[in-house]
């Protein structure tokens, strides 16, 4: 707070400034202070003093009393916000408060209630954004700064929501703006929703689901969207879509079957309609069958889909079709012939307009209907027809379905029989003239014989077998063809007498098989021959039934005949001479005796037991077979290297041979010398001439690649591809064929080198061209060089080079050069050679081009001259070229271009060649585009959609610009098509358009036109009043076009069946009078706006009120229902339904019938209840007329399901309440004629009588009273319970029994009772009142129950008591676990149950009791027991009410305390110590136990407290283990730890090393190595490895180095490491030795630096050898040049790396031979051995 004050008169030396509230002052100098840390909102007394030049003495003081500024007040929030009210809420700020000042937009207001820090402010405009600020005042002016926050009220909801317009897919809806402010509108449906930016109240929901119920609601957003007011819903549906795919499925002579595809959307109906017929389907399965249609007759069907409600009908889809004729009626023959058929038949029902007959595939159409009949004629004799009548009608397509009939042709009679003859066999054949049969019937039968036979077949022949041999037979032929048949003329035959035939001898080498058939009729025996060269060899006799014999024991190769002879009684019949031979025996095995390149001979072992003049030898090779009578050949004239199949074989008499010997065997193969014939960058090919004879492969041996190649024997060639370029290569080819071949001499020659890449030109200028190639691919290794070329029409030259590119300088400007590059390598070879031809060098950048001039289809350029010479100028332009010729003219003009369209134009100089330009300089323009024209437009409410046309030519963009002056209007828009559309424009409004093109910077604008928008149609019609003559109808005037000028509305209304009406309206609204009543009318509304353009129509229809019906009567019916009548209302109508509505007494609408007559029965209503019963006239949904209302009540209903139930002294009766109304119920109870009655209201459904006696017999009845009526109930008896009998008790109990006694019931005679006693497990029945129950079970519980039974068998409640006997002992009492202070007892039970429970108690060795509990098992563990004690235990098992067993008792031990701070140190690797702490508890009688394992098995036993153990395994973990021992022995819990023994030392060997590793070993040392860490350095790499390593490759290590390493061997906390042991990897090898140039004196080479070598110590040992001479040399160098050397030597040429202690690589060779010096001669052979020698080496 600040003070200031007026200085007093005289003089002061200070001011002292006091203020209340604080006791200390301020001395200042200055007429004023700023006070501060003041509270907030506070009162202040402040005082101010002047003091004198002394310091001391004070003058009168100044005081003042002020308020400091009350704070902000803090957390300020909305609580709440309705449509007209906000609800904030706020924290009182620090310091002090008198009232709150709340002000919102203006309006400001004071809160006096400083302990209330919330408010709520009414009567605030809906939808509305608010400024609401707080502040604090105190002492009524002195206010606080404001804390503020702005919101909005919640907009109210919108009105009059209505829908105006439906299709398949959309709902167009109309609102009325709701109070306050509205920026958007929330339009939801179905779980959709879409926001609309426009505030004009309607809305056209598209893309919905037709047929489905929507519900759409509408709500006010204001300020933001998600401020919504409440939605506004109402609920309709769209229209049903089209159904799809209609289409005809089935035809009968009465219905059709269509199917159709389910529109989209909803269905719940399928409206189908017929000729005036329609059906409701409510199946919405696809398909319906349309009955009852007349046959042959055409039909119009028509499906629409009905949704939500049935008159929610879609559009129909309509298909025509035609009913199937009906079926011919008595189809029958009328007549037979071999080759027609006549039929006959009776009209069918329906129409008819052709008849169709079909027989077997042929068709004939009558269109004779009154004919009936038809012969078929040219029809083939014996043959099936199938005929089949039908009708057709409307068209021939459209047949009906047949009826068919079937029947055969006569056929026609067999002739001509003939017969083969058997001995038992007739083999008969016959013709049929012409025609077909079914079958054919054979009889044969012989009348001496009593033989008959037949034989059905479809052929024209057949057989009779097992006939009698000699017997004359009669034969007839039958021909069937269906029914009909045809017999041919008898004729007869005779059998032939049989002989003995089919016999077959086949022999073996030493046997002969005989078999034969037997013979038909009667045969005694058969007798078998065998001779020989005329002499009978054997002969056998068989019995009648075999067919075959052999005869063994015979010769091999000679032949044998035999002979059968029939035998029946004195008869025999001698068969034919059948003869065969014996086979020869084989040769022996064959043996190859020799063989040469053209000649095989062989031999073989002679056959045996055979004369040699029996029998030669058959020999067959692989093309030949020759005879012979020796056992040796001599196969010549073959061919060399091949195989021959050598077969030999005995041949024997008849010409049979044995079996064959084998063998197989080659020629040698020939020896071919190969050539080489050609040669690649990537192969060599060789070839060779065949040999004679055959080679069934060739191995071709290629080297230096040492190449083995296997080839067939068909290749006379073999290119081996993939080989390197520019090298030299040897083959040798070699013959092989089966076990043998031949090779030939060594043949050299080399590969074509690879040619290098393609040329390519980098840089060209006026005197130079640089080029490229790529290198010769796949050349590393192989000597070669480049030989350049490049010529001009002055010059030619070449040059060798080994880099892949070359600068050509010096060259003439714009001049053209040929160039080429071709690779030469080894033996000179050249590869293809690579050229370029004509590359130029290039002209100057024209300069300053500049454009001159523009037209539609014209530019005009110019430009200055480049420097230096110029051929052509190219002028180009969006893809156009142009070559201009004329160097003097600098300038263009480039004609024919098209309108308004981009171009980038550039000139170039060229020179020599039109392709050979300069640098381009380019510019870009456009063209000036056309002016648009023939402007269109399409108009719609809200849009209009412009079109116009572009003569020609081609835009950057359109502007379109549209205004309309009325209504301040301009708008324009932006396209590159020739259309655009303005939406959201006025509708019924005149706008101006103009379309301009642009093009670049150019434009061209049309000229003006002028269009309207058309009117929107109104709001949906509503009705907004009906009365019996007059329908009042509103609408809402139409979207957007509030305040239009010249809008009227055109009314047409039109009664079904009668005239139209109109009228017109300049309101939106009217009403139409003078109407007749429940008359359905439809109205139509639509706009007309300006030059009479009108909106869509809107249509609605309404019926007028009908009037009410007449004397309306209600009666009873029956308990549940009434009868309603009345009389037709004034001026009724056919269409007139009647609503009867029934209510009850409260109101309630229980039944709803809809009917057209004028009476009905009103069902299922409650008994005795009165109903209101209304009747309406209805014309239609939404027109009905007044109510007309009458009463009645219905019947009352009779009581039912009545219960009585007793106790002892009361009997409770209960019944269920009837249907309907009931006033009060009268219950009469009697007993002996006794009579009470009781009345009691009409919800009571139980009453009780009290005080009777226990055990009687009582009748009940119930009176129903409703209104006038009552109605009794039967009678109902039931008794009373008796009396229970008085308690239970025990008087003894045993292990196995219970003795019992109670006392009798009260107030009953004894002879009315008896007493049941019910067990556990049986129920007794007796007079007295005592019981003895035996042979129980121990330590059980018993359930007794004893009951009272008096009359009726009702037994009264039970007196019950529970007892047990007396349960075992326990036994095998025994410890499980026993700890310091707690001992686990475990103990068996006899018989237990799971009731039991045991009592345990202890007591120590003085008897004294120290612990006691009971559990529910058979173990206890007792706890807090002192440790190394002894106690008696005793167990009592307890059963559940308490009786005990005999106890049992046990004594034990509890275990002393373990040992702590156990500790071990390792003294070596194989000693430890030991020491602990003395135990708790400790008995001066305990010992230890010290156990020791892992390392070594002991077991110590001691007093004190300290031991050292040695002779244990070294680096070994070590397990130590110490419990204490109490008097009996018993053991504390054992103490351990763990210790490792010091592992051992182990030395390290390295045992091998490569350039990049080196392998360390070591043996594994005494005791146990956990891991050993294996250290290298100088790369300081540790490796840990497991123990089962005895060895370690360091690997990717530098080549070269020195190496340390050190090994550690790990076992627990402890190591031990090895001296450092050190080694060296080997040095890389240099890279190839390459031959940089030679002399006759020296050779000068070079090598690649070993690689991975930087850092090492190393030096090269070169070695250079020829056939004199052997040297060493070391260098650092990468390069060297041998001298003195020898001219035209070989010399080999090798490098190695010598590293780290001396350690050498591989060494890299080269062999070389220096150049011949002039004049000396040097031999080839020589020099070639020599090189392959090196190569070899190499």
């Amino acid at each position: 707070m600040f003070v200031s004050w007026t200085k007093p008169v005289g003089n002061s030396s200070f001011y002292k400034v006091q203020w209340k509230g604080t006791s200390f002052s301020v001395n200042v100098s200055e007429m004023f202070y700023n006070i501060t840390n003041l509270t907030a909102g506070g009162q202040y007394e402040i005082t101010v003093t002047a003091v004198a030049g002394d310091n001391y003495t004070e003058g009168q003081s100044a005081t003042v009393t002020k308020y400091t500024k009350p704070a902000v007040v803090k957390n300020l929030t909305f609580t709440g916000f309705t449509t007209t009210s906000v609800s904030v809420n706020w924290t009182k700020p620090d310091g002090g408060v008198d009232w709150y000042i709340i002000q919102w937009n203006g309006t400001q207001q004071v809160s006096n209630r400083t302990n209330e820090t919330f408010f709520t402010i009414p009567g605030l405009t809906p939808g509305t954004q608010y400024i609401i600020s707080v502040a604090a005042a105190v002492n009524q002016s002195n206010v606080g700064d404001n804390s503020s926050i702005s919101t909005f009220t919640k907009p109210a909801v919108v009105k009059n929501l209505i829908f105006t317009g439906f299709t398949t897919t959309s709902v167009s809806v109309n609102w009325t703006k709701p109070d306050g402010g509205v920026d958007w509108y929330i339009i939801q449906w179905n779980g959709t929703q879409q926001v609309s930016n426009r505030t004009n109240e309607t809305f056209t929901i598209q893309g919905l689901t037709p047929g489905t119920p929507y519900n759409i609601s509408v709500a006010a957003a204001a300020v933001q969207q998600s401020n919504a007011g409440d939605n506004s819903s109402i609920s309709t549906f769209t229209k049903p879509a089209v159904v799809k795919n209609l289409i005809f499925t089935g035809f009968t002579t009465t219905s059709v079957s269509i199917n159709w595809t389910k529109p989209d959307g909803g269905v719940d109906w399928y409206i189908i309609q017929w000729n005036g017929t329609q059906q409701v389907s409510s199946r919405t399965n696809e398909t319906f069958t349309i009955p009852g249609l007349t046959p042959g007759t055409p039909y119009i069907i028509t499906v629409a889909a009905a949704a939500v409600q049935q008159s929610n009908v879609g559009d129909n889809s309509p298909i025509s079709t035609f009913t199937k004729p009906a079926v011919v009626k008595n189809l029958i023959f009328t007549g037979f012939t071999t080759t027609s058929v006549s039929i006959n038949w009776t009209k069918p029902d329906g129409g008819v307009d052709w008849y169709i007959i079909q027989w077997n595939g042929t068709q004939q159409v009558s269109n004779r209907t009154n004919e009936t009949f038809f012969t078929i004629p040219g029809l083939t004799p014996g043959t099936p027809y199938s005929i089949t009548v039908a009708a057709a009608a409307v068209q021939q397509s459209n047949v009906g379905d047949n009826s068919s009939i079937s029947t055969f042709t006569r056929p026609e009679k067999p002739g001509t029989i003939s017969v083969t003859q058997g001995t038992n066999t007739l083999s008969i054949s016959w013709i049929l003239p012409r025609g077909n049969i079914s079958y054919y019937q054979v009889n044969i039968s012989n009348e001496n014989l009593v033989f008959t036979n037949s034989s059905q077949t479809v052929a024209t022949t057949t057989n009779f077998t097992y006939l009698k041999p000699g017997r004359f037979y009669n034969i007839t032929v039958t021909a069937f063809a269906g029914n009909f048949w045809n017999t041919s003329d008898q004729v007869s035959f005779a059998t032939v007498p049989e002989a003995v035939s089919n016999i077959t001898a086949v022999g073996t080498t030493t046997s002969l098989s005989v078999s034969w058939t037997l013979v038909t009729g009667k045969v005694s025996s058969y007798s078998v021959v065998l001779n020989s060269a005329g002499q009978l060899v054997n002969s056998t006799d068989v019995n009648n039934q075999t067919t075959n014999t052999v005869f063994g024991g015979l010769t091999p190769g000679v032949i044998y005949c035999v002979q059968l002879i029939t035998k029946s009684g004195p008869y025999e019949n001698y068969s034919s001479l059948v003869c065969n031979a014996t086979f020869p025996n084989p040769p022996g095995s064959i043996t190859v005796q020799s063989q040469t390149v053209n000649s095989i001979n062989f031999t073989w072992a002679l056959p045996q037991n055979m004369s040699q003049k029996q029998y030669n030898f058959s020999i067959t090779t692989t093309n030949n077979t020759f005879v012979t009578k020796d056992n040796w050949f001599l196969l010549g004239n073959l061919t060399s290297g091949s195989p021959y199949n050598i077969s030999v074989v005995t041949v024997g008499v008849m010409g049979y041979k044995s079996t064959s010997v084998t063998t197989v065997n080659y020629t040698k193969p020939e020896t071919v010398q190969p050539t080489i014939s050609g040669h690649s960058n990537s192969s060599i090919t060789v070839t060779w001439t065949k040999p004679k004879g055959n080679v069934e492969s060739y191995s071709l041996y290629l080297t230096p690649n040492t190449t083995i190649q296997s080839l067939n024997s068909l290749t006379a060639s073999y290119q081996f591809a993939n080989l390197s370029a520019g090298r030299a290569y040897s083959v040798m080819l070699t013959t092989i064929s089966g076990p043998f071949n031949a090779s030939s001499e060594l043949v050299t020659y080399a590969t074509i080198p690879n040619p290098p890449g393609p040329i390519e030109i980098l840089s060209k200028t006026t005197s130079s061209i640089e080029t490229q190639w790529t290198e010769a691919p796949l050349m590393t290794g192989a000597k070669f060089y480049y030989l350049l070329t490049y010529t001009s029409s002055q010059q030619s030259n070449n040059i060798n080079t080994t880099n892949t590119s070359w600068n050509f300088s010096s060259l003439s400007s714009g001049t053209s050069y040929n160039i080429s590059v071709t690779t030469v390598g080894e033996l000179g070879f050249q590869s293809e050679t690579v050229h370029i031809y004509m590359v130029t060098t290039k002209p100057a950048v024209v300069k300053n081009l500049t454009f001159t001039g523009f037209t539609t289809t014209s530019v005009s350029v110019n430009w200055t001259k480049p420097n230096g010479g110029v051929d052509w100028y190219i002028i180009q332009w969006n893809g156009t070229q142009q070559v201009s010729n004329r160097t003097n003219e600098t300038f263009f003009t480039i004609p024919g271009l098209t309108p308004g369209t981009p171009y980038n134009i550039s000139v170039a100089a060229a020179a020599v060649q039109q392709s050979n330009e300069g640098d381009k300089s380019s510019i870009s323009t456009f063209t000036r585009p056309e002016k648009p024209g023939n402007i269109s437009v399409t108009q719609g409410t809200n849009t209009l959609s412009i079109s116009w046309i572009l003569p020609r030519g081609n835009i950057s963009y359109y502007q379109v610009n549209i205004s309309n002056e009325n209504l301040v209007f301009t708008n324009s828009s932006r396209t590159v098509a020739t259309t655009t559309n303005f939406t959201y424009l006025k509708p019924g409004r005149l706008y101006n358009i103009t379309v301009t093109a642009f093009a670049g910077n150019f434009w061209s604008t049309s000229d003006q036109v002028s269009f309207a928008t058309v009117p929107k149609p109104p709001g949906s019609i509503i009705f907004s009043r009906q009365s019996n003559s007059s329908l009042q109808l509103q609408w809402a005037t139409p979207d957007e076009m509030s305040r239009a000028p010249d809008i009227i509305y055109s009314i047409a209304y039109q009664a079904v069946g009668g005239p139209s009406q109109n009228t017109t309206s300049t309101q939106n609204n009217t009403l139409l009078s003078l109407l007749d009543s429940g008359t359905n009318y439809t109205v139509t509304v639509k706009t007309i706006g300006p030059g009479n353009l009108s909106s869509t129509v809107v249509q609605n229809s309404s019926f007028t009120l009908p009037n009410p019906v007449r004397n309306l009567i209600v009666s009873p019916e029956s308990t549940t229902s009434l009868n309603v009548n009345w009389l037709n209302p004034l001026g009724v109508k056919s269409y007139y339904r009647y609503l009867v509505d029934t209510y009850n007494d409260t109101g309630g609408l229980i039944y709803s019938t809809n009917i057209t007559n004028n009476s009905t029965t009103v069902p299922n209503l409650n008994p005795g209840t009165n109903y209101s019963v209304t009747v309406r006239t209805k014309a239609a949904e939404g027109s009905e007329s007044t109510v007309e209302k009458a009463f009645s009540y219905t019947i009352p209903e009779a009581v039912s399901n009545i219960t009585a139930v007793g106790t002892t002294t009361s009997l409770s009766v209960s019944w269920t309440l009837v249907t309907g109304k009931v006033s009060s119920y009268s219950v009469v109870l009697n007993s002996a004629g006794q009579l009470v009655n009781r009345t009691v209201n009409n919800q009571t459904t139980n009453t009780v009588f009290g005080g009777l006696t226990p055990g009687v017999i009582y009748c009940v009845q119930l009176i129903t009273k409703s209104g006038p009526y009552e109605s009794n109930s039967s009678l109902v008896c039931n008794a009373t319970f008796p009396n229970p009998p008085g308690s239970i008790t025990v008087k003894s109990q045993t292990v196995n029994s219970i003795n019992f006694t109670w006392a009798l019931p009260q107030n009953m005679r004894h002879n009315q009772y008896n007493f049941s006693v019910t067990t556990t497990n049986n129920t007794f029945v007796t007079k007295d009142n005592w019981f003895l129950l035996g042979n129980l079970p121990s330590g059980s519980p018993y359930n007794i129950s004893v009951v009272t039974v008096g009359v009726m068998g009702y037994k009264s409640t039970s007196v019950t008591t529970v007892n047990y006997t007396r349960p075992f002992p326990v036994s095998n009492l025994t410890q499980t676990e026993i700890t310091t202070n707690a001992v686990t007892l475990v103990w068996k039970q006899q018989e237990s149950k799971l009731s039991y429970s045991y009592w345990v108690q202890v007591t120590n060795e003085s008897n004294v009791i120290v612990n006691e509990l009971n559990v529910k098992i058979t173990n206890a563990t007792i706890i807090n027991l002192r440790s190394g004690s002894n106690f008696n235990f005793t167990v009592t098992t307890l059963t559940a009410d308490g009786t005990q067993a005999d106890p049992g008792t046990v004594s034990y031990f509890t275990r002393p305390y373990n040992i702590t701070e156990l500790k071990a140190e390792t003294i070596n690797t194989t000693a430890i110590n030991l020491n602990w702490m003395k135990t708790a508890e400790y008995k001066d009688d305990y010992k230890y136990r010290v156990a020791t394992s892992g390392c070594a098995y002991k077991n110590d036993t001691l007093r004190q407290k300290t031991i050292q153990i040695s002779g244990l395994n070294p680096g070994t973990n070590c397990t130590f283990c110490v419990s204490v021992m109490a008097a009996n022995g018993i053991e504390g819990q054992t103490v351990c730890t763990s210790q490792y023994t010091k592992p051992e030392t182990v030395q390290p060997t390295i045992s091998g090393h490569s350039n990049s590793s080196i392998t360390v070993k070591w043996t594994k040392p005494k005791g146990n190595v956990e891991r050993y860490s294996l250290y290298l350095t100088p790369n300081t790499t540790i490796q840990s490895l497991n123990s089962l390593t005895a060895s370690y490759q360091f690997a990717n290590l530098s080549a070269g180095r020195a190496y340390s390493v050190v090994l550690t061997t790990i076992s627990g906390p402890f190591n031990a490491s090895s001296e450092l042991v050190t080694n060296a990897t080997l040095p890389n090898p240099p890279g190839p030795i390459k031959i940089l140039s030679k002399t006759t004196s020296s050779t000068e080479t070079q090598w690649t630096e070993a690689p991975l070598m930087t850092g090492a110590k190393f030096y090269y040992l070169l070695t250079y050898t020829s056939s004199q001479q052997s040297k060493n040399i070391t260098t650092t160098n990468t390069r060297w040049n041998f001298s003195p050397l020898s001219s035209g030597t070989s010399y080999n040429i090798s490098v190695t790396t010598v590293g780290e202690l001396g350690f050498q690589s591989e060494t890299v060779r080269i062999t070389t031979i220096t150049s011949v010096a002039v004049g000396v001669s040097v031999p080839v052979f020589p020099i070639l051995f020599s090189v392959l020698i090196g190569f070899i080496i190499y």
